[in-house]
């Protein structure tokens, strides 16, 4: 009886480890970044020096690879009184693979909702919401993230449309849950 006993316990728990290793637990984390913005393109490098920011990103994902969200805000600095200052607000979707050692990848792409309140008629950008994505990659150790992404929004300018470009310096806390 106690053979027969043991028997049917070590099958319960090889079945329950094989269960396990077929259903696996999804990955959660959610992160908090400042943000450096220094522009590229000669349209954005023209009016403005630099954007500071803050952003908001959630994530859920099995294994190495998550699928993301993000908001965030951004304020860009102008060189003069008469560009005004660009407030944007990127709002992503993407993909975040990690690799060795803390590195990652990451892609977004998603809708920027720029303002700009007092804009001079030599300003390349308008008020609107475009296109927007972001490439890039980072560094994590012990919850604290470093990420460096190029970003690009289209901009709809009468009949011309032109890409803001930037590259995004993401320094915050990513926490798993």
């Amino acid at each position: 009886m106690i053979k027969k006993v043991a028997f049917l316990f070590c099958l319960i728990t090889l079945g329950a480890f094989s269960l396990k290793a077929q259903f696996k637990i999804p990955r959660f984390f959610v992160g908090f970044h400042g943000i450096y913005a220094q522009p590229q393109d000669d349209k954005m490098t023209a009016n403005y020096h630099y954007g500071i920011g803050v952003d908001a990103e959630g994530g859920l994902g099995f294994g190495k690879t998550m699928i993301t969200c993000s908001v965030g805000y951004l304020n860009f600095t102008a060189k003069d009184n008469t560009s005004g200052s660009l407030s944007f607000i990127p709002i992503e979707a993407g993909i975040r693979r990690y690799f060795l050692l803390g590195l990652f990848a990451d892609a977004k792409a998603g809708v920027g909702v720029q303002s700009i309140p007092n804009k001079a008629s030599d300003v390349p950008l308008d008020n609107s919401a475009n296109l927007m994505y972001e490439l890039g990659g980072g560094f994590k150790v012990m919850g604290i993230e470093a990420i460096i992404n190029y970003a690009s929004c289209k901009n709809s300018n009468g009949n011309a449309a032109t890409w803001s470009n930037n590259f995004l310096f993401k320094i915050g806390y990513c926490l798993k849950l």
